[in-house]
């Protein structure tokens, strides 16, 4: 008899966890805390988008959302900008605010390329067809914020600009000056890049992106500096859904 009552006791213990009504099961509504660091992550070009957007619903759904506020800043790069507000538009969780994307500038780019206004710094590593196989004295989209047209170079030429480089800067600093402004000051920084390398933003910008953040920090403070870890995901061709 005491056996049949422990089994039941059992059943009904198993049942209460799974009952959404006590909280439990279901809809357990328990979040975690992060550890004692601190993370910037950047994204540049439509795959990074996607890894960074997975990544901010799965912290809104498992993790302390002051942590989240505190300890964790986003920054979405790219040369789309329909595709940032398309991000900025979208419902649920992983949506990201109007100071985490960053549009690269177009306006003066293209100009900046094309034969006879293309500058001495430009003239070092810009391929000289970049300017005719873009649309040449036509119209670009690769020059017109719709994004590189998987055209490596494009991207680099975008973030080469002067007012694109000020932007960036003013944009990193005022993220890890957030992250450095509480409390957690002291903690270590962890920088993660997301891109994809099969396109044009993406593998355009990262090497420039990551070399130009690591900068703009030690510019910043070089206390913070060096307590900042760089690491970056990097998305091959399948990865990115190409054959």
């Amino acid at each position: 008899m005491a056996l049949k009552q422990q089994q039941k006791n059992q059943v009904d213990e198993n049942l209460k966890a799974l009952d959404y009504l006590e909280g439990t099961g279901l809809l357990n509504s328990m979040k975690k805390h992060l550890a004692k660091e601190r993370f910037l992550f950047i994204s540049s070009g439509g795959t990074g988008h996607k890894l960074m957007k997975v990544l901010k619903e799965n912290l809104e759904r498992h993790v302390e959302d002051g942590d989240i506020r505190d300890r964790v800043k986003f920054l979405v790069i790219d040369t789309d900008h329909g595709e940032l507000e398309r991000l900025r538009r979208e419902k649920g969780k992983g949506i990201f605010e109007a100071h985490e994307l960053l549009k690269l500038p177009f306006q003066e780019a293209r100009r900046t390329i094309a034969p006879g206004t293309m500058t001495p710094q430009a003239e070092a590593w810009v391929h000289p067809d970049l300017y005719s196989v873009t649309g040449g004295e036509g119209s670009s989209a690769e020059f017109a914020g719709m994004g590189a047209g998987a055209y490596r170079q494009v991207g680099r030429v975008h973030l080469s600009q002067r007012t694109a480089l000020d932007m960036l800067r003013d944009y990193v600093v005022e993220k890890i000056r957030s992250l450095t402004s509480n409390q957690n000051n002291l903690d270590p920084i962890n920088v993660f890049f997301f891109c994809g390398i099969s396109g044009g933003t993406g593998s355009g910008t990262i090497i420039d992106l990551s070399f130009l953040t690591r900068y703009f920090i030690r510019e910043f403070n070089g206390n913070v500096y060096a307590r900042t870890r760089f690491r970056a995901y990097l998305m091959l061709p399948s990865a990115c859904g190409f054959e």
